[in-house]
């Protein structure tokens, strides 16, 4: 199982804040990738057109880096580009027909109703929610 995983909105609010820092949310996603060795861990967050791969392995937390395994591309068409750049991804290193899931909170860069997205509130990042949502869709496209 391949994860696609945005930062920003995800695993801390966008924008970070006192009360809520950078990676506050991490551990529940940490968690849940504890009992699942299987799934693999894509940055597509616009993280990576900062920094490089091991730069990204460096910044986030240890229980996260170590799940990391690339980073996807950037697509140069704006309509659903986050879906595009996980299905190229797909296409370049995994087989293409294989499903994905990705956490993101920004709706609009995927197509509408794309049953593989899961949607992170932006003002506080995951949440139990989003695990319980992210636990039935792995269990529904990856029985």
């Amino acid at each position: 199982m391949v994860l696609f995983l945005d930062f920003d909105g995800v695993l801390h609010p966008d924008p970070p804040n006192s009360s809520n820092p950078l990676w506050c949310r991490t551990d529940l996603l940490v968690n849940w990738l504890n009992a699942r060795p299987e799934v693999e861990v894509v940055v597509s967050s616009t993280w990576r057109q900062r920094y490089n791969f091991q730069e990204l392995q460096d910044l986030v937390p240890p229980g996260l880096a170590c799940r990391l395994v690339g980073c996807t591309g950037l697509v140069h068409e704006e309509l659903y580009a986050r879906q595009r750049e996980c299905e190229e991804w797909m296409r370049t290193n995994r087989d293409p027909w294989v499903n994905w899931v990705a956490l993101d909170d920004r709706v609009w860069n995927f197509r509408p109703f794309e049953k593989r997205l899961i949607i992170c509130p932006r003002s506080s990042g995951i949440n139990l929610q989003v695990i319980q949502a992210l636990d039935n869709l792995s269990r529904t496209l990856f029985a």
